[in-house]
């Protein structure tokens, strides 16, 4: 049995989690105002412009980048769909364990990392 079965429509139990989990999903697509774009950007203006008409395999390389962006683009939106959003489970809904009451019950656990994260970029 899948997860994804097993679990829906947790937005409304853990809605910060939800709500992260679609700004992750729109990195990993790389749209423009977003860190992801960049490298997509430089992807994109490489195999057009030295790939298709230099070389036999630079049409392929292309179709092959404008198909992973747009699975990925399927793959992180549908999971997020079947995760958080729809009717919630009768028995997620009484389980006291899947509370997202407190923002810090939600995020805590992310707390180390995004330290590190940080401490990171600052130095």
């Amino acid at each position: 049995m899948s997860l994804f079965v097993i679990i829906k429509g947790l937005a409304s139990k853990m809605p910060i989690t939800a709500l992260l989990w679609l700004f992750g999903a729109l990195i990993l697509s790389a749209l423009p105002p977003l860190s992801g774009f960049a490298a997509e950007w430089v992807l994109f203006t490489g195999v057009f412009t030295f790939g298709v008409g230099a070389i036999p395999i630079g049409l392929i390389l292309a179709i092959l980048s404008i198909s992973a962006v747009l699975l990925t683009i399927v793959y992180t939106f549908s999971s997020a769909k079947k995760i958080f959003f729809g009717p919630l489970k009768p028995e997620l809904a009484n389980n006291d364990k899947i509370q997202g009451s407190s923002p810090h019950d939600e995020y805590s656990p992310s707390y180390p990392c995004n330290y590190i994260v940080n401490l990171r970029s600052i130095s």
